[in-house]
């Protein structure tokens, strides 16, 4: 049946196992690639998460980059995604690890920025491609509201930080208008 990620994620956290289901899926998806190539499959980029302990535990750097290089895949199409929680708690290594990754061709994306962590530090300090708002960041969502102004000058500074931006979980057609109209 399905597990849901809250009930195994902590336990691979705590043992310092979450590198070895992070590869798996890096893998995973370059075989997909692998396999769509070779049929005359179009390959389109993917995004991958990857948990702050991998970041701290194993060469992720080398380990990914040896895997596209195992496969023959393009940087292009695998793009890193790290949360902003992991921001917090070893930045100096977040840095090194963001660096090595655009250094080998790949792009690293922010994800869930506005969930409980946000800093403005995080902008300034860390060289994302892409951030991705999480859509709890405007829960509460009115037009004219302090967190419409707010949300509206943080995607308008992402963008003079030459930061794309991205939104999750848009519900209605409201957020959607307003979003896009943003940019």
């Amino acid at each position: 049946g399905i597990i849901s990620p809250e009930e195994f994620i902590q336990y691979l956290e705590e043992e310092h196992m979450s590198s070895l289901l992070d590869m798996y899926i890096v893998e995973t998806v370059l075989q997909e690639f692998e396999d769509r190539e070779k049929v005359g499959l179009p390959i389109v980029p993917v995004s991958v998460n990857l948990s702050q302990s991998t970041l701290e535990t194993i060469d992720v750097v080398k380990e990914v980059n040896g895997l596209t290089e195992k496969y023959d895949i393009l940087p292009d199409y695998l793009i890193i995604e790290i949360t902003e929680s992991a921001c917090v708690r070893n930045p100096e290594k977040l840095r090194e690890v963001i660096d090595g990754f655009h250094q080998a061709g790949f792009r690293v994306w922010m994800d869930d920025f506005g969930s409980g962590y946000s800093s403005l530090n995080v902008l300034q300090k860390f060289d994302f491609d892409l951030i991705i708002f999480d859509m709890r960041f405007l829960e509460d969502f009115t037009f004219e509201s302090k967190g419409e102004k707010i949300f509206r000058h943080m995607v308008k500074m992402a963008h003079d930080l030459h930061i794309h931006t991205l939104a999750e979980g848009v519900n209605t057609k409201e957020e959607y208008n307003f979003l896009k109209s943003i940019g």
